[in-house]
């Protein structure tokens, strides 16, 4: 039976990732425990480690690991560095060549996990142990590098019967390193399990690999609450022993009952425990100095938490004066803050009662002291409002009634000067003619009053002067019968048939008259136009104006004749 490990680091990167200087820390450190013969007990030859090397020679190595195997051989193939997917969700190990074209992986550059897993599909070892310290997400944190920005089933790509896959978290989270450490936080708690013996939970002397991941993943928690580490065993995988530990060392022994009691009170030791735990270091006879050594690294977990969590709610607090309530940008900045810091809502949640409630308290006071106020300005305007209202309101009716007084007065003096025209028309002459009439309705349109104020005035004045009229009409014909003598029908007949034979003679004389003016116009007309020819035969008349004078002359001279006529008959 052989024990071969592949342990690989990738620290450096090229532009577009960020580097990860604890990768290489990483298998050095878990290279130290496994050769150690105290506890990996790995023959140095057969661990082989690889800094930042290119993509063949991961290849190579993978092949080198599971190749040519028995079946009780141990293999441990480990790997720290980003991990990587391609746009079908595949996943990848970086190397140092590994980069990115317009934010798609360059697949050739980097190492596909299917090569892994097509090289233990292929082995026949029995025993295989796979370790990954990465992620499947993308960067986020200052202080803390994201080893991975995929999303991948491990399970799926990495399973086989007889192995244990570790990876230092889900497909959804973050795996990080912790800032001010040498190692990466998952890795930190494999190599402590394995080099102080810790993890041996059932205290046999062997560690095995479900013992060293139940360890490595309740420490990370413990820092780091929000990162859950994951292990998939296949059938007996989880059997597998991986090193030995001191199961009889007084050292291990108290850092067991530490750990025991950390995990009991959350890291904050009670009185009584103290009391136990200083009992136990006398019996096992542990310096003071080294049991405060092995209660210290036990508890720098539980400190590490306390820390983030004090960290989280002074920046809580600190951001609360400046923006609360926060702005959708703040509050998203906030949940990155909390997967930096590797807190979970639960732990979150209590600091953030305690931070916002007084300042909800504060902010809604502060809203109701503005609601109030602006209710009261609100009431004031209102009130301004309504006394301006009420004011324009006396103005315009003060306004108003001097208009209507003004009025009043003006439609009074329209009347007037109305009527007494239409009086002083009336006197001069009744009843009205057209052209009066006329007069009068430009007068009206002057004055600008209606016909309905025009009949109000003109009925009575009319009234009146049509009774005047009639009686003055009734007087006028009684004075007339008076005055004329009465005649029978027989006498105007008589005159009638006296009158006309004159009627009959004056007809036949303005009958002869016009034709006799016609004979008068037309010997008048003659005469001028011989007399015209005897003037043009002379010379007194030149030939061209001889046709205009003599028309002119024929008519002068007809007329003339017809008027000579008519005077010698008469």
């Amino acid at each position: 039976m052989a024990k071969i490990a592949l342990l690989i680091g990738v620290s450096e990167y090229q532009p577009g990732l960020n580097p990860l200087p604890a990768a290489v820390k990483d298998v050095e450190a878990m290279r130290e425990v496994l050769v150690n013969t105290e506890m990996g007990d790995f023959n140095d030859a057969d661990v082989t480690v690889l800094k930042n090397p290119q993509p063949q020679d991961i290849r190579n190595a993978i092949y080198d690991l599971f190749a040519h195997r028995r079946k009780d051989d141990l293999l441990l193939f480990y790997f720290s560095g980003h991990g990587i997917k391609d746009d079908r969700g595949n996943l990848y190990f970086s190397t140092c060549d590994t980069r990115k074209d317009n934010g798609k992986l360059v697949t050739p550059s980097a190492v596909a996990a299917r090569t892994l897993h097509d090289s233990i599909n292929d082995s026949r070892s029995q025993r295989q142990v796979i370790i990954l310290d990465c992620c499947f997400s993308g960067a986020i944190a200052q202080g803390m590098s994201v080893k991975d920005d995929g999303s991948v089933n491990v399970q799926e790509q990495l399973g086989g019967k007889g192995r244990a896959i570790l990876t230092s978290s889900t497909s959804t989270q973050y795996s990080f390193e912790q800032q001010g450490s040498e190692l990466s936080t998952y890795t930190r708690y494999l190599v402590e399990g394995i080099d102080t013996g810790v993890a041996d939970k059932d205290a046999d002397g062997w560690i095995s690999i479900d013992e060293l991941h139940d360890y490595a993943k309740c420490k990370v928690q413990e820092t780091s609450p929000a990162m859950t580490p994951e292990f998939y065993p296949v059938k007996e995988g989880h059997k597998i022993l991986l090193a030995k530990s001191p199961k009889d060392d007084p050292k291990l022994v108290y850092r067991q009952e530490v750990e025991s009691r950390a995990q009991e009170s959350q890291g904050a030791f009670s009185i009584f425990a103290l009391r136990i735990l200083e009992g136990k270091r006398q019996e096992l006879n542990i310096s003071p100095e080294e049991a405060n050594a092995i209660k210290e690294e036990v508890l720098q977990p539980y400190r590490e938490y306390e820390r983030k969590r004090y960290e989280y709610e002074q920046t809580l607090i600190e951001a609360a004066k400046k923006h609360y309530p926060f702005s959708q940008v703040i509050e998203k900045e906030i949940k990155e803050y909390q997967q930096y810091l590797g807190l979970k809502d639960e732990d979150i949640a209590v600091i953030e009662k305690r931070v916002f409630a007084p300042k909800q308290a504060e902010y809604e006071q502060q809203q109701e002291e503005e609601r109030l106020k602006r209710e009261q300005e609100r009431a004031e305007y209102q009130e301004q409002l309504r006394q301006q209202q009420e004011q324009e309101a006396q103005q315009r009716l003060q306004r108003e009634q001097e208009e209507a007084q003004r009025s009043s007065q003006e439609y009074k003096y329209k009347v007037r000067r109305y009527k007494e025209e239409f009086v002083q028309a009336v006197e001069a002459k009744y009843p009205l003619n057209e052209s009066v009439r006329n007069q009068l309705k430009d007068f009206q349109q002057f004055l600008g009053l209606s016909d309905e104020d025009i009949a109000q005035i003109e009925k009575p004045i009319l009234d009146e002067k049509e009774v005047e009229y009639r009686e003055k009409l009734q007087i006028r014909q009684r004075q007339q019968d008076q005055n004329e003598s009465p005649r029978t029908k027989r006498q105007q007949y008589q005159e009638h048939l006296r009158e006309r034979p004159k009627l009959r003679q004056q007809k036949q004389y303005n009958k002869q008259e016009k034709q006799q003016q016609i004979v008068g116009f037309i010997v008048g007309a003659l005469l001028t136009y011989i007399l015209t020819w005897s003037l043009v035969l002379f010379g007194i008349i030149d030939d061209q104006t001889s046709i205009e004078v003599m028309s002119s002359y024929v008519i002068g001279g007809g007329c003339l004749g017809g008027l000579v006529v008519c005077q010698i008959q008469r």
